[in-house]
């Protein structure tokens, strides 16, 4: 049975994951017509920037919720969701100021104006919130919803960036507006989505908050060197050549990352999979995920 359903969860992913990251394809030829390579590599230090600014916030808090998801009952679990939020909020909180510290002292800022600094952390406040309501849906074996998610969050982005940059030619500053403007609108829909069904109770548990936090906070460094690996060579481009000649190597990166489209519906169908077992674990069951982690490196 799990052949049969991993499979059809694994294509319905498949599918989201071709969709939306056809996107950025897509939106290509438009942003290197209407923009200079110096515009596009302003853009992609941004991308660096958020993701370094979403680890910090975020700290991979949604892995609290696959973590308790198949042994713990609903209740808990929207109460562990709540708390989550209020974790993001203040860590959002803080970052912000730091970031304005940062900026009084003479930080480098990419040729960035301190606007779009400070909705650093407003964009990865939504991002966890978006990864809350993903994470559910994904435990669920919800992949469907999932998929409508991802998919939507991909032409809305597109749509705004296309009326904004080819339309309106505003610049750089359109595409940075699709990515503030998608995750506000989408973060909002994840709030009420998850509240409808039952996933946010208002109650504070200290209790959550602290374990949740030791969860979260070792894999800080973890999540950041993971993007200092990914990311960084941006960073480097941009001293050593000028934003120019980022420009033109974003362009070509992101031809690299078709590869990404299996791996990360693997990824997604596998998650789930693992903790249910985990959650009633047994000397055939270790033998059955040990199995399937080595079948996986194969493939």
């Amino acid at each position: 049975m799990f052949k049969v359903r991993g499979a059809k969860t694994f294509t319905m992913y498949f599918a989201s994951s071709i969709i939306a990251k056809a996107i950025p394809f897509f939106l290509l030829p438009i942003l290197t017509f209407f923009l200079s390579t110096e515009e596009y590599g302003i853009i992609s230090i941004y991308q660096v920037l958020v993701s370094f600014t979403g680890a910090i916030v975020g700290m991979s808090l949604q892995s609290n919720i696959t973590r308790n998801f198949y042994n713990r009952d609903q209740e808990y679990l929207a109460t562990l969701v709540f708390n989550i939020i209020i974790i993001a909020g203040v860590s959002s909180v803080l970052v912000f100021f730091g970031i304005i510290i940062s900026l009084f002292l003479g930080a480098p800022t990419f040729s960035i104006t301190g606007f779009w600094y400070l909705m650093l952390p407003i964009i990865s406040f939504m991002q966890i919130i978006i990864a809350l309501n993903l994470t559910i849906l994904r435990n669920q074996r919800n992949s469907l919803l999932f998929g409508i998610f991802q998919m939507s969050r991909s032409f809305f982005e597109m749509t705004v960036v296309v009326l904004l940059v080819a339309i309106m030619l505003i610049g750089w500053q359109g595409r940075l507006y699709g990515i503030l403007l998608v995750h506000l609108v989408l973060g909002f829909v994840s709030v009420i989505f998850m509240f409808r069904r039952g996933f946010i109770r208002v109650s504070l548990d200290l209790s959550i908050i602290k374990e949740s936090l030791s969860v979260s906070l070792p894999l800080i460094p973890h999540i950041l060197g993971g993007i200092v690996l990914g990311l960084s060579d941006r960073l480097f481009v941009e001293r050593m050549a000028g934003s120019s000649e980022l420009g033109v190597y974003a362009v070509g990166y992101q031809f690299g990352t078709a590869i990404s489209l299996i791996t990360s519906a693997v990824s997604l169908t596998w998650t789930p999979w693992l903790y249910e077992r985990l959650s009633q674990i047994s000397t055939v069951g270790k033998i059955r995920i040990v199995q399937s982690i080595y079948t996986l490196w194969i493939g």
